[in-house]
């Protein structure tokens, strides 16, 4: 079982944290960084390993109230939308496509067989889908499956990772898009893209990759910290994992 923890000693005090330290701030108040306000994210697992249902929900709830100053985020996504809370979440990825695959997707959507447990835990449900843009869906199995090509490789039709406005709740689900649900139902962004600067050390392949490269989509800085000391460019270890 998890519990919870002290924040870390050797850090300047917090102005706010979360219990399980998966996010922490501070307001430096060295000369010149009055108006700085600095958010710690040291890890995006908000789930399993004994963690209480509702850290996800307090993890978010966290993140908006250091953000935007004492007002009452899923990590990576839910951070994104604290940011930008005024613009729909953009998503793509596509699955590449071989005969085999071919014959489980058609085999999955054939009659009734979407309605098989396995069948609907699947990823392959078509009226499951949705695309980038968080509204349009998919015809049948055949407008998913193409093939298409991406440099010269068949692949499917690009699908939203998440439908963000399903079955969203404050608890599990507290990402807010477009008025539907959830708690995060601010409109205003706290900052000006310009005005934003992420330090990474560049040890990311799946959330923190996501949140740095939509991040980085709306016009904020990154700087990467770390590496082997020696003088030249560091070469972050950077990519989007759902193109891998």
């Amino acid at each position: 079982m998890y519990r919870s923890f002290t924040a870390p000693v050797t850090y300047p005090v917090p102005v706010m944290r979360e219990a399980y330290n998966t996010i922490v701030g501070y307001y430096p108040d060295d000369y010149g960084l009055e108006d700085v306000a600095v958010l710690g994210v040291p890890t995006f697992k908000t789930s399993g390993s004994g963690l209480p249902d509702d850290v996800l929900y307090n993890f978010a709830v966290t993140a908006k109230w250091f953000v935007q100053c004492n007002t009452k985020f899923v990590a990576g996504y839910a951070l994104l939308i604290v940011f930008f809370p005024n613009e729909t979440i953009y998503s793509d990825t596509p699955f590449r496509t071989h005969e085999a695959m071919g014959f489980i997707g058609t085999i999955i959507n054939y009659g009734n067989n979407s309605d098989n447990s396995e069948a609907s835990n699947s990823g392959l449900v078509v009226t499951d889908l949705l695309q980038p843009d968080q509204t349009s869906t998919f015809e049948n199995w055949n407008e998913v499956y193409g093939p298409y090509t991406e440099a010269g490789v068949p692949v499917s039709a690009l699908m939203a990772e998440f439908d963000f406005a399903d079955d969203a709740n404050s608890v599990s689900d507290p990402i807010n898009i477009d008025g539907e649900r959830g708690e995060l139902n601010a409109r205003t962004p706290p900052f000006a893209p310009e005005d934003i600067i992420i330090l990474t050390d560049g040890r990311c392949s799946s959330t923190c990759t996501i949140l740095v490269d939509q991040m980085a989509s709306k016009g904020v800085r990154t700087v990467a910290v770390g590496g082997r000391p020696r003088a030249g460019v560091i070469q972050a270890n950077y990519r989007r994992y759902q193109r891998v």
